[in-house]
């Protein structure tokens, strides 16, 4: 969100890719209209504000804050993520394991559910729905800093930077 403010032009390039994951949700997946809708209307109305010329990080600082504005938001993501490995279920099912069956019940015991943790999945899932490059950078077990990259080519002028730790990543700032 924070390069968003920086780069509001491209804003509008993400939005028909959370069209199309309400629509997908609802219409092939069968999630509630009304649920789908409330969280995606609270990720636009965001977004739009992110646009205004007066909107700067003091606002996102309360919207994240705002417990009732960021769940939603993460609730959203992580739909998001549940879209895209549904859409591409064939290729995600060979990376969850022998613990989940299918990809539904790996959808909902990790990704849907609030306050689990995210892992690879779900930036692999998060970053090829929207198109946002994303740049994973990890100590290899020397002392050499090792990089993975998501949507390499993307149009999209944003690039989410972070570092992992085992069990657990970090947005690193440029």
């Amino acid at each position: 969100m924070e390069q968003l403010l920086a780069n509001k032009s491209e804003i509008d390039k993400i939005k028909p890719s959370l069209e199309a994951v309400k629509t997908d949700l609802i219409a092939m997946f069968g999630y509630p209209e009304m649920t789908v809708e409330d969280f995606y209307d609270n990720f636009i109305e965001v977004l739009d504000k992110l646009k205004e010329e007066e909107t700067d990080l003091d606002y996102l600082l309360k919207t994240y804050q705002d417990s009732g504005l960021s769940d939603y938001m993460v609730c959203f993501m992580r739909l998001i993520v549940s879209a895209e490995l549904q859409r591409n279920a064939e290729f995600y099912i060979n990376f969850i394991g022998s613990k989940y069956p299918t990809i539904k019940s790996f959808l909902s015991e990790e990704v849907e559910p609030m306050y689990v943790e995210s892992d690879h999945m779900h930036i692999s899932g998060l970053s090829g729905c929207l198109d946002v490059k994303v740049v994973v950078q990890y100590m290899d077990r020397g002392k050499k800093v090792l990089e993975h990259k998501f949507q390499e080519g993307s149009p999209i002028n944003v690039t989410v930077n972070l570092l992992y730790r085992p069990g657990h990543y970090d947005i690193l700032y440029a």
